[in-house]
């Protein structure tokens, strides 16, 4: 997790070992507990799949669409198609060439997403190139906010 820390007031405050073993300690044994309850999360999830799962083969081996257990909400089985995003270029060329034939420029550039990820990477290696260089911070057209956070690592 990231922590933005631009308005933290510095303060030459020392802290001794003692304390700072603690909030370790502490925070250590809150990633264990956060481990432990999202692993029991995903494990109740997948159940709770499988168990849908057969209801829905069950209600179509019935021939039925929806069904009413008593003292239950009425439950029903939809179709839904879900389309692949496109991989290759030549798949993302078409697509868009397609989108922007059928609903025009400006609405095929409303649907393309900049991927925050892919935003950041990009960054990171225009700033790696640019302070070999000399300059601290590089100035990207389009992007308008940096905003620094403190991450801790720890190792296993």
């Amino acid at each position: 997790m990231r922590h933005d820390l631009s308005d933290w007031k510095k303060e030459d405050k020392a802290i001794n070992t003692d304390e700072m073993n603690r909030l370790v300690n502490e925070m250590i044994a809150a990633r264990k507990d956060y481990d432990d309850k999202k692993e029991a999360s995903d494990e109740a999830y997948h159940n709770f799949e499988s168990k849908e799962s057969l209801v829905i083969k069950a209600l179509l081996a019935a021939g039925l669409k929806k069904y009413s257990a008593p003292g239950q909400p009425t439950i029903s089985v939809t179709r839904e198609l879900v389309p692949h995003t496109p991989k290759t270029i030549e798949d993302k060329r078409a697509f868009y060439d397609y989108v922007q034939r059928t609903f025009g420029a400006d609405y095929l550039e409303n649907i393309l997403s900049i991927n925050a990820n892919t935003v950041k990477s990009l960054y990171n290696k225009i700033l790696k190139d640019q302070q070999e260089g000399g300059v601290a911070i590089p100035v990207v057209p389009g992007i308008h906010q940096i905003t620094e956070f403190m991450k801790l690592n720890r190792g296993k």
